[in-house]
């Protein structure tokens, strides 16, 4: 009686083992499914569509959105890796090695590491056709804040905007940057034109300092320069065929010429140079009148127009009452 009671306790153990290591195979560790999660991030954050969202998602939201996210690149990297075998194989297109499901001594860890190129690659490809202005613009005007939309017309139009800090300091120019989301200070830069202060008791805007005639002047020594480096590029190209045409003529005289147009070259090359260095430092140190506002000092924001701010909305002080 023991003994076959020894016998079936034996039998009922063997049965268990086989069945473990059945079932063994089938099991998905945990840790396979944070490789998609990862890919999922990637797609979010990549994707001009999503990322416009994912900078101003919640953490946990976040995280779920990218689980959401990666499953569906596992899914389709699923279906790739089963639909291997369908893709017939042709003369003109080699054979690409198959890509495994699973990976020792993980079972689809093949899967979740192309989930992950999946949600790292595909944004790539969907920009080409969801630009980053296109659907920036898109869903600005459809999910963005009012501040967000009056800045975003302002860039596009090349508008300037006022802009009354909560201390009362006030700047007018235009807008060169858009604030990032999810910042621990977002700040938005300006170009500006002109600064000042609003008075205490009335709350005019009182200018202090212009920087527009500045900016005009950089603008139009510039423009000299530009000029004058096109006439140099067009003597320096005279002298290089005057060179050419002299240095086949052996004659005493086309010889002294020759060395004259050398030194001129050499002298048009180096004043060129120069040149060049010049108006690029002075075209730079236009990003020098630009500064950077915290958004959340900003008090109010309002396009500007100089001429008609200065024609229809001058301040004027009211007339003593007679006593």
């Amino acid at each position: 009686m023991a003994i076959a009671t020894a016998k079936a306790v034996r039998k009922t153990k063997s049965r268990k083992l086989l069945s473990h290591k059945s079932n063994k195979g089938v099991e998905l560790p945990l840790n396979v499914f944070l490789i998609p999660l990862l890919g999922g991030y990637l797609f979010a954050s990549r994707w001009n569509v999503t990322q416009w969202y994912s900078d101003r998602w919640e953490k946990e939201r976040l995280l779920l959105n990218s689980a959401t996210y990666g499953l569906l690149c596992y899914f389709a990297a699923l279906l790739i890796i089963r639909g291997q075998a369908l893709w017939p194989c042709v003369s003109w297109l080699p054979c690409l090695p198959r890509w495994p499901e699973s990976i020792p001594p993980f079972d689809y860890l093949g899967v979740s590491l192309l989930a992950c190129v999946i949600g790292f690659l595909s944004p790539t490809i969907l920009n080409l056709y969801f630009t980053k202005q296109k659907t920036n613009k898109k869903l600005i005007k459809e999910e963005g804040t009012l501040f967000e939309i009056l800045l975003d017309s302002a860039m596009r139009n090349s508008r300037t905007v006022m802009i009354t800090l909560k201390g009362g300091k006030v700047y007018v120019g235009f807008p060169i940057s858009f604030p990032a989301p999810g910042r621990a200070q977002p700040m938005i830069q300006i170009l500006q034109t002109l600064s000042g202060y609003r008075e205490a008791d009335k709350h005019r805007v009182v200018f202090t300092t212009n920087y527009s005639r500045a900016l005009d002047e950089i603008h139009h020594d510039c423009d000299e320069m530009e000029i004058q480096i096109a006439k140099d590029q067009a003597e320096i190209t005279a002298l290089e065929d005057d060179i050419a045409t002299l240095s086949a003529d052996s004659k005493e005289e086309h010889k002294r010429q020759l060395s004259a147009k050398r030194k001129r070259l050499d002298n048009l090359h180096e004043s060129l140079a120069e040149l060049e260095r010049t108006r690029e430092r002075l075209s730079s140190s236009i990003e020098d009148f630009g500064i950077l506002i915290p958004v959340d000092q900003i008090a109010s924001m309002t396009l500007y127009h100089a001429s008609i701010h200065s024609k229809y909305f001058a301040h004027t002080d009211p007339p003593d009452s007679p006593h």
